[in-house]
Parts: C-alpha cells; sequence; structure tokens
C-alpha cells in the first residue's frame, strides 16, 4: 500500500489502487481489517504526504486487525 501511494506507478487513482492492494493483501494473509469510518482514507493521504513512513502504515493497519 505504501508503496503504491508513494511512488504512483500508475496514471490515475493510485491511493484507491493501494488502499485495494492492501485490504487484499492482509485477506490473502487470513487477517480481517476493521477500519474506523474514514480511516483508510486517512492513511492514504498519510502517506501521500509522507506524514507516516511504512512502519507506521503496517504499525496502523495491525491496529485495526480483528
Amino acid at each position: 500500500m505504501h508503496a503504491i501511494i508513494r511512488l504512483r506507478p500508475l496514471p490515475a487513482r493510485n491511493a484507491l489502487f493501494g488502499v485495494g492492494v492492501g485490504v487484499a493483501y492482509m485477506a490473502a494473509s487470513g487477517e480481517s481489517i476493521d477500519a474506523p469510518y474514514g480511516g483508510l482514507i486517512d492513511l492514504a493521504r498519510d502517506i501521500d504526504t509522507g506524514r507516516t513512513d511504512a512502519y507506521g502504515t503496517a504499525d496502523r493497519i495491525r491496529s485495526w486487525r480483528v
């Protein structure tokens, strides 16, 4: 998720695709997440603006595990 949002490999919608990849990765790992309302949007914005790094991203996603 962090790499897709920061590196912007797609012409558009990198944040949307990054969030989808992050959620799909957690599901493929056998984990489900329950992010608070707007939590994934806030996380994507923090990644895009550089307010969080890959470790902070992982910590926040881990805190949403069910």
